[in-house]
């Protein structure tokens, strides 16, 4: 799971590597419990998911989950930030805590000796966080003044530029935090609000993962969780889709790039974004293979081309990531600035052979043993394969969705990848953002027949507006704490 979304990067597992598969229980009050027991280590990590992040911060609040996020274990229960802390680090035990674009998670990891301690202080940190006002402010001014970065960082500018353009027109436009000024009317009230309305048993998932006697545990879970109800009874709180930017916000057509100004680069750094279907779609599985022979290892296409035929670039490669209801394919490269126009040229040529080249059958052989083969060493362990299991099931992909990936992938055709190249990697419609000195790369994008529909500067990334129609449901920021 990752910070641009609940982001799930879908790697192959052999069927007969066998992940753990949990088994489900669900409390009186709709919390579900899933149990991935293993007395091989004396470990065990406890997690909970609710399904709210930064999707469902309210309009004009941007930043109201980012800002939870990273305020919530300052203090919980009776301990204040000092003595919570203590409180964990006395158990020789880490705590972590992370937003994406649809879910929050809060875990805890530890001996398993500890479990009964360790499951109370994760209740106190889900269930009862103190969120001091002065915890608040200094959160909120560490964010801010990683945001500020953006005026100076040309990859950061870059990455935040393309994430917008990327996600226009769909819930996840807004990101992290939509701009500084959303950001500093966020105070604790705004995040006690957030915490109230989405922090519910319903719908959320307690993973326990490790050694633990199950039928004496499950009475400390029932004792830490089973009490917990939503406010006034008002069960599952679904997060309502935040208004959207206006249609030409981010839809270029045709050869388009948008600009990001640092005046005197010598570098032009580059994305190129695809759009694709949902992680749940059956085309996911040849959009796999398809990453893979375009830019996802060493002997990738894009790498082979643009890389080491053409000397345009030192490294160029593609990634797939998935929120819950859209998919990104992403092409990430640099080059000096003179070159930019050549290197997008090139990148699209190479895209394009997907369709009228489809892979050989070694390619295509090539393509799934790295998949297949790449996954077990992502998954070491049982923690990891249970966050990833964690992460699918936010996307509804059902239980057995790791262990069924690998005859998946089996199945695709060449035929297969050409077909979803076609249908999803239209270079007419791709998005592309440069960060870099504007007046140098000018030149070069317009002789490879490529418009600049945009030219903005880090600063001003900063100061973006949310649209004014459509409202979100809770209050809107209106102090600081």
């Amino acid at each position: 799971m990752k910070a641009h979304g609940l982001l799930l990067f879908v790697i192959a597992l052999p069927a007969r590597a066998g992940l753990p598969v949990p088994e489900l229980e669900r409390l009186p009050n709709g919390l579900t419990v899933a149990w991935f027991v293993d007395d091989r280590l004396p470990l065990v990590d406890l997690a909970l998911l609710v399904r709210a992040g930064k999707r469902a911060d309210p309009a004009g609040g941007s930043g109201t989950a980012e800002l939870l996020a990273a305020a919530i274990d300052k203090g919980a229960g009776s301990l204040d930030t000092t003595g919570f802390a203590r409180a964990v680090e006395r158990l020789g035990a880490t705590r972590y805590v992370s937003a994406d674009d649809d879910s929050m998670t809060l875990g805890v990891h530890g001996l398993s000796s500890d479990a009964d301690p360790l499951i109370g202080l994760l209740a106190d940190l889900a269930l009862r966080p103190a969120l001091p006002p002065e915890a608040v402010r200094w959160e909120r001014e560490r964010i801010s003044q990683i945001l500020e970065k953006v005026r100076t960082d040309t990859e950061g500018a870059l990455s935040l530029a393309f994430a917008r353009i990327m996600a226009a027109g769909t819930p996840y436009f807004r990101g992290s935090v939509l701009s500084a000024p959303e950001l500093g009317r966020i105070g604790r009230e705004d995040l006690v609000s957030f915490h109230a309305r989405y922090f519910v048993p319903e719908g959320a998932v307690l993973m326990i993962a490790g050694k633990v006697d199950r039928e004496a545990f499950s009475a400390r879970v029932s004792e830490a969780f089973g009490s917990w109800r939503a406010p006034d009874d008002q069960g599952t709180a679904h997060p309502a889709d935040p208004p959207r930017p206006p249609a030409d916000s981010g839809e270029p057509s045709g050869r388009a790039a948008a600009v990001v100004h640092f005046g005197g680069e010598e570098q032009a750094h580059v994305r190129v974004g695809f759009r694709l279907p949902s992680i749940g779609s059956p085309d996911s599985w040849a959009l796999m293979v398809v990453n893979a022979i375009l830019g996802e290892y060493f002997k990738s296409r894009l790498n082979q081309v643009v890389r080491d035929g053409l000397g345009l670039t030192y490294s160029i490669r593609s990634s797939m990531t998935f929120s819950k209801d859209v998919g990104i394919l992403t092409i990430g490269t640099s080059t000096r600035a003179p070159l930019v126009g050549k290197l997008l040229d090139k990148t699209y040529e190479v895209v394009d052979g997907l369709r009228k080249h489809p892979p050989s059958p070694g390619e295509l052989r090539q393509a799934k043993d790295f998949l297949i083969g790449s996954f077990p060493v992502r998954t070491a362990g049982l923690v990891a394969a249970a966050s990833r299991w964690l992460a699918g099931h936010v996307f509804g992909l059902g239980p057995e969705y790791l262990n069924h990936y690998a005859e998946r992938v089996e199945k695709v055709t060449a035929a297969d990848v050409a077909r979803v190249a076609t249908a999803y990697l239209d270079t007419a419609g791709a998005r592309a953002a440069v960060a870099g000195d504007g007046d140098r790369i000018a030149q070069p994008l317009a002789k490879s027949g490529f418009r600049i529909f945009r030219r903005v500067s880090g600063g001003e990334l900063l100061q973006v507006s949310a649209p004014p129609s459509g409202t979100n449901p809770g209050k809107k920021p209106r102090t600081r704490s």
